[in-house]
């Protein structure tokens, strides 16, 4: 994550984000949130896992949400096909999804890419508070519960 840093004017300055989601609303809501914490939030979207791996051989963002229940590519199928990717994974990824199913939880344990995993709704607390942990790296289990 070079290209981030701490900015006292915001939360953060040049925070690179790909949110990755099958709901267009949901999406505008996240990015609106993003830019909530910090207008300097950099936001690209996109609507399925094979989407999202397109967009990640244009540029590597600094963080990636991800959904777990999308058509074309779901997030599970999103991240086995990330592990055969040619590039190199340099970001953590976050699960946001509205599963409350315990059996997610323990399937992400599996991927240790997967830093953080909170449930939908977002707001912004939950949001800040997981960027927070995902920037300073402190998010290294997927135990690590922000969903106030």
């Amino acid at each position: 994550m070079s290209s981030l840093h701490h900015d006292q004017s915001g939360f953060l300055a040049g925070l690179k984000v790909l949110w990755v989601d099958d709901d267009a609303v949901f999406l505008e809501i996240a990015k609106a949130t993003l830019n909530k914490i910090d207008q300097d939030i950099d936001v690209r979207r996109a609507l399925n896992g094979q989407v999202a791996l397109q967009e990640l051989e244009r540029a590597c963002p600094d963080i990636v949400f991800l959904d777990i229940n999308m058509p074309v590519l779901d997030g599970w199928e999103f991240l086995k096909n990330l592990k055969k990717a040619r590039f190199k994974i340099s970001f953590p990824i976050c699960i946001v999804s509205s599963s409350i199913d315990p059996i997610d939880r323990e399937h992400a344990r599996r991927f240790s890419e997967i830093k953080l995993f909170i449930e939908k709704p977002i707001n912004y607390q939950k949001l800040r508070s997981a960027l927070a942990l995902l920037v300073d790296n402190s998010g290294e289990e997927v135990g690590v519960d922000v969903n106030k």
